[in-house]
């Protein structure tokens, strides 16, 4: 009865000591990691996807430039691919 708690001990400290031999995941998307919680948050909120868009800021600029762009087709009625209303 003396070697149960040793026997049971060897096998946690082996489970434990292998527990940590996985490697880093490449891919951030997997929602099992958290490394990737902080992309999926920021994905959530701002649309913004790290892998596809680019950097943070040439993101922001094509979406300034879409939102000016709709305003300037609904609000003043200017869209220069329909060819019935001419340009400006």
């Amino acid at each position: 009865m003396k070697l149960f708690p040793a026997a049971c001990a060897g096998v946690v400290l082996v489970a434990l000591s292998l527990s940590g031999c996985t490697t880093a995941s490449s891919a951030q998307a997997n929602h099992w990691r958290v490394e990737s919680v902080g992309a999926r948050i920021t994905y959530h909120f701002s649309g913004y996807d790290g892998s596809n868009d680019g950097t943070p800021g040439e993101f922001a600029s094509s979406e300034a430039s879409s939102f000016g762009k709709t305003l300037q087709r609904r609000l003043l009625n200017f869209n220069p691919d329909n060819p019935l209303t001419g340009s400006n």
